[in-house]
């Protein structure tokens, strides 16, 4: 890299990937804390509304999390100098990376629709006076 904060590795200046892949593991340690601080120790939802989802909270922070550093993995691993594992350049690391990113992602997309349809039920649900 021409930037001035490469790193030089035999003679060569590289980016520092140790260094970004630090910034993205504290970036999914803040979304992760985000998420936790919104949800309540019962699971439920943080808000002021009367309705209130519990299913919303277990398991998101960690999946949110799991599926940012993934991703960024993804991403920064083409900075580095290691061989790659196909001729198409791509790393071990970015393989496992590609998949634990969709498999979080699918989990995610899996938890919204049945927080949905409990939101669904539990709103066409008469209230009992």
């Amino acid at each position: 890299t021409s930037l001035p904060w490469g790193v030089s590795l035999a003679g060569i200046l590289r980016h520092p990937v140790h260094l970004y892949v630090v910034g993205v593991g504290l970036a999914a340690l803040f979304v992760w804390w985000r998420t936790v601080k919104g949800i309540q120790l019962d699971g439920r939802a943080k808000s002021n509304t009367e309705h209130q989802t519990p299913s919303i909270g277990q398991g998101r922070p960690f999946l949110q999390a799991t599926a940012l550093y993934a991703t960024g993995r993804l991403f920064l691993d083409n900075f580095r100098a290691n061989a790659p594992l196909t001729e198409t350049g791509f790393h071990i690391i970015q393989l496992i990376c590609l998949a634990v990113a969709l498999v979080a992602l699918f989990l995610l997309r899996q938890m919204a629709q049945q927080s949905h349809r409990l939101d669904k039920i539990t709103t066409n649900t008469p209230k009992k006076s």
